[in-house]
């Protein structure tokens, strides 16, 4: 509806013996489950089978989550053991914004069964005998092997199509900004990626490491550029203005903002060169990160990975030979703003958080559904007000690339000016 007119009739095609049945991207999805504004008023493949249509053919920009490709085959297949038709579903490939097509066509015989199937995340060519049975091939899918080439794909032509040649990226020697150097390095090469360190009078001496470690196995350029000299000017210049004041927030994310700002200057001064953001879902749902700081870019690469999923993501792109420090995967999550500091000061424990977020964000249940399946409720409601008071700052942050099922942006957009209930 948002890009085509429906016809007044429906009409099957004749080409060279077939009757040729167009069904174009969501018609054949009438066939799955109904959700709200899913169904049509009738069922268009239905239509075209009772005018006679020997095949289907299904044109398609289904964009990419994971889970999906093995929704599509269940619905063409269904089609096929239903009608006795053999099915041929054309898949788009590319990125688009935050959109990532994986291509991965598919054609079922007339029995419902998979005979051929294109590349996932490439552009493809194949050639299937639609009256053959063939020989039924495997299907399957692995959820972080398809986020890997989801997210390098998603990367290559957000900078091909915007006229970028390279990225940018500050790695704090956490987990996220490693796991985006990784996908950066293996999506455009590693000469075309360059890394910068910025440490404070709070960074530890193994997070320094662990990124000059990083840049080494993955063969990036690293410039190491201290805020030392910044943040003690900025808090000179603002000591009148803060006399009386106890050290807070305040100071924190003064060093994020000052950290954004050398890495934008680094994308002025080389305009060619485009700077990544390392935010994850989990952070980005609670607000747990700082306007014009570390949320500054022009891509968000990992916004739709979950916490948990990024450090399932490390272990996957370890798998033949570590790359990510192994110190990384193991050490508490940190900003490194303030002495001794963890992310479990602010937050949840993340193997908790993500299971709320999940059952909220994901699968729309409401807060006393949460709690009734077992989750504490003064958590529960925590993580709610924090979701809800940041709908602002997701306003502001980049393009996120979807790999789920809802992303923030255009999957999850809510009033920024509401009242956030309190308990």
């Amino acid at each position: 509806a948002r890009y085509f007119e429906p016809a007044s009739e429906r009409k099957v095609f004749p080409f060279k013996g077939e009757s040729l049945g167009i069904a174009v991207c969501e018609d054949i999805w009438w066939q799955g489950e109904p959700h709200t504004g899913a169904r049509y008023p009738v069922d268009p493949v239905r239509d075209l089978l009772d005018l006679g249509a020997s095949v289907i053919l299904a044109p398609s920009a289904s964009p990419f989550f994971y889970g999906k490709a093995g929704t599509r085959l269940s619905l063409i297949s269904r089609i096929g053991r239903s009608s006795g038709i053999p099915v041929v579903y054309a898949n788009m490939v590319g990125g688009n914004d935050s959109l990532i097509f994986d291509g991965r066509s598919l054609a079922t015989s007339p029995k419902g069964a998979l005979v051929a199937q294109g590349k996932a995340f490439a552009e493809d060519l194949f050639v299937v005998d639609i009256r053959s049975d063939g020989s039924e091939i495997p299907f399957a899918e692995d959820k972080y092997p398809d986020i890997e080439a989801g997210l390098c794909l998603g990367i290559r032509d957000y900078l091909v199509k915007c006229r970028f040649q390279r990225v940018h990226r500050a790695l704090s020697g956490g987990i996220d900004s490693s796991v985006v150097a990784v996908l950066a390095a293996r999506a455009l090469g590693p000469e075309n990626v360059t890394a910068f360190a910025l440490p404070s009078r709070y960074s530890s001496e193994g997070s320094r490491t662990d990124a000059r470690e990083l840049c080494r196995k993955l063969g990036l350029e690293i410039w190491e550029v201290s805020i030392e000299e910044p943040f003690a000017a900025f808090m000179k210049v603002l000591a009148p203005v803060f006399r009386g004041k106890d050290p807070d927030l305040t100071e924190e994310n003064l060093q994020a903002r000052i950290r954004g700002t050398l890495v934008m200057a680094y994308s002025n001064k080389f305009p060619t060169s485009l700077l990544l953001a390392t935010g994850n879902k989990s952070e980005l749902a609670t607000g747990y990160c700082t306007l014009y700081g570390d949320m500054n870019g022009s891509l968000g690469v990992i916004g739709d990975l979950f916490k948990t999923e990024v450090y399932e993501l490390a272990q996957h792109l370890n798998r033949d030979r570590e790359v990510i420090p192994e110190s990384v995967l193991k050490k508490a999550p940190s900003a490194e703003l303030r002495p001794n500091q963890v992310d479990q000061d602010s937050l949840p424990p993340y193997d908790l958080l993500d299971q709320v977020l999940t059952l909220y964000l994901l699968q729309n249940k409401t807060r006393e559904e949460i709690v009734g399946e077992g989750f504490d409720v003064e958590t529960v409601d925590r993580v709610l007000r924090m979701v809800g008071k940041a709908e602002y700052k997701r306003r502001q942050a980049p393009p996120v690339l979807k790999v789920s099922p809802r992303a923030f942006g255009a999957g999850r957009r809510m009033p920024i000016a509401r009242h956030i209930y309190e308990v």
